[in-house]
């Protein structure tokens, strides 16, 4: 009887495991302060670029978000990620990719993958996106910690005022060209002007 328990949990750990591979950004060369992450369409995630807009808001980055493809060229630094769900009863995150490159070279990596499958008797893999990929998130930003976090919904409330100044000139930069207010070419001359200056 004690054997088969025995047995029983051990099915029961190695089926439910999560493999995490992470290759962290050096902050020390790579002065990360504005990433563009861009919108992967095939993502069905829907949460998945607003935790990724909240990680790096945590780690004293900033983000905007910018279509599959339209990468704009003022962005030194660009995030691009996959998530595929998988389902059980329910659906859940069984694999996440993110990738961040600076002038199209990666130089940090993250991914998240959920084994055993629909069997799996683990029950965080129905955890929430935050529980899954922040933590991930975390590694892969953590020796951007030591940088002053900026507070979501509050950005200028940021304790440097220069930094706190560039931010609003690009959300109101950002507010003209969504109005077609001004053009492409004239908002990404802009925006790479107040970037050069964070």
């Amino acid at each position: 009887m004690k054997k088969f328990i025995v047995i029983i949990i051990s099915f029961i750990v190695l089926s439910g495991c999560t493999q995490i591979d992470i290759r962290k950004i050096d902050a020390q060369r790579h002065a990360i302060k504005h990433v563009c992450i861009s919108k992967n369409s095939k993502v069905n995630v829907t949460d998945f670029i607003q935790v990724l807009e909240d990680k790096f808001i945590e780690h004293g980055i900033t983000s905007e978000v910018y279509e599959d493809r339209a990468s704009p060229e003022s962005c030194k630094f660009i995030v691009k990620y996959t998530a595929k769900r998988s389902w059980d009863i329910t659906f859940y995150i069984g694999y996440a990719e993110i990738n961040v490159y600076e002038d199209r070279i990666k130089i940090g990596s993250a991914t998240y993958k959920q084994t055993g499958g629909s069997g799996s008797l683990s029950l965080n893999k129905w955890g929430t996106t935050m529980e899954k990929i922040g933590p991930v998130l975390d590694d892969l930003l953590s020796k951007f910690s030591g940088q002053q976090p900026i507070e979501r919904g509050s950005i200028n409330k940021v304790t440097n005022n220069k930094q706190s100044s560039n931010i609003k000139r690009l959300t109101e930069l950002k507010k003209l060209y969504d109005s077609k207010l001004i053009e492409k070419i004239e908002y990404e001359k802009k925006k790479k002007d107040i970037l050069n200056n964070l």
